[in-house]
């Protein structure tokens, strides 16, 4: 469980949920053509199904899978998670995604105004990942060690 309640209705938020805040990294093989799976676990052309890693974890792989490779020859390659990007605008499933919830709390979080959103239209929201993880760890108001 990510976000717990006390018995005075206070809520606090585990170390699991910070450290999934962290910005994620994927892998693409050269040798491969495609993105590596989730869980090291196969490879994929899309990127949106692609598995995403610690930064710890993602250069370990990398450096592991480039170990007999002579240097300017790497099959393996660790960059930050473009969908993590502040550049760009996430969508609500990116969002549920990244948060590690469903889209259906993502729709609670959006009624209680605990993340920020921008509306494009009635019915398009887009959010801005940097400022959906500010609002989160402003929400947050301790943490379970």
């Amino acid at each position: 469980m990510r976000i717990e309640e006390l018995e005075d209705g206070e809520k606090i938020v585990t170390k699991e949920f910070c450290k999934s805040l962290e910005m994620k990294w994927v892998i693409w093989s050269e040798e491969h053509a495609a993105w590596w799976g989730p869980a090291r676990w196969g490879y994929t052309e899309s990127l949106a199904a692609a598995g995403r890693y610690s930064q710890e974890e993602a250069l370990a792989i990398v450096k592991s899978a480039n170990f007999y490779c002579k240097p300017g020859t790497w099959k393996e390659c660790a960059l930050p998670d473009p969908l993590d990007s502040v550049n760009g605008l996430a969508t609500k499933d990116d969002v549920a995604r990244f948060c590690r919830v469903s889209r259906r709390t993502i729709e609670l979080w959006i009624q209680q105004r605990r993340i920020p959103c921008i509306r494009l239209g009635h019915r398009l929201l887009r959010f801005d990942l940097p400022a959906v993880k500010t609002a989160l760890i402003r929400w947050s108001t301790k943490e379970i060690k």
